[in-house]
């Protein structure tokens, strides 16, 4: 059950994702490489999603990685990270020209693909002792 909600948030954030893409697109009328990178960035999850829900391994790693690049946000007036999926909660402090997020979504999204791998790691481990 735990897969299949995994599955389907990477599926959902990268259809979201995608609309978005295209309606940049509409709106700017041209293709450049933000698009092209947001594109590339929207398929990732959907594919993942898929094979997540196919129970393959390699498809977890990269939720796993999906979501761990979005757990933080920090941007200064020098510096700046920040990336987020359409899915996203962030609780963040904020002082002057500093603001420093946590996404709580990607954070609980983590703390499951760590799970998922872990189950399926001893699943592994399992049969390979047999």
């Amino acid at each position: 059950m735990i897969q299949k909600i995994a599955g389907w948030a990477l599926i959902i954030s990268g259809v979201v994702g995608l609309g978005l893409t295209g309606y940049f697109f509409f709106k700017a009328m041209e293709l450049n490489l933000l698009l092209v990178f947001l594109f590339g960035v929207s398929v990732l999850p959907i594919v993942s999603g898929i094979y997540t829900l196919k129970n393959q391994r390699w498809a977890l790693w990269v939720g796993l990685l999906y979501f761990l690049i979005q757990v933080i946000r920090i941007e200064t007036s020098g510096f700046s990270w920040s990336f987020e999926s359409p899915i996203s909660f962030y609780i963040a402090l904020t002082h002057e020209h500093t603001h420093i997020g946590f996404n709580l979504f990607a954070a609980i999204m983590l703390v499951i693909f760590i799970k998922l791998l872990r189950a399926k790691s001893s699943e592994v481990n399992t049969e390979q002792s047999f």
